[in-house]
């Protein structure tokens, strides 16, 4: 155990810490992503999710700390990307979508 970089209870994730933020189409209201938080740090994270049931996307959110991510269980990310702005764009398609 002594081997280790770290101390093992830095890998703790910590109820308290735990946050989960549903991103939903500003136009059509549907879940397109989901965002949890494992712990708080500095790190900002900026994210705009467009939607494929109505052509729309989510307004703006700009999350601070270390997240996991997910999509709905009928949804998976089609294309993601960085823009100059440093915004991470992610484009959602249906499961069964060619």
């Amino acid at each position: 155990m002594s081997d280790l970089p770290h101390k093992p209870s830095d890998e703790v994730i910590k109820y308290k810490d735990l946050q989960e933020v549903l991103i939903e189409c500003a136009d059509c209201e549907k879940e397109l992503f989901k965002m949890l938080r494992i712990k708080p740090s500095d790190k900002v994270n900026k994210l705009l999710v467009k939607c494929p049931f109505c052509e729309g996307q989510s307004w703006l959110h700009e999350l601070d700390g270390e997240y996991f991510q997910t999509s709905p269980d009928d949804l998976i990310v089609d294309e993601m990307y960085e823009d100059e702005d440093g915004v991470m764009i992610i484009t959602m398609k249906g499961k069964n979508d060619a």
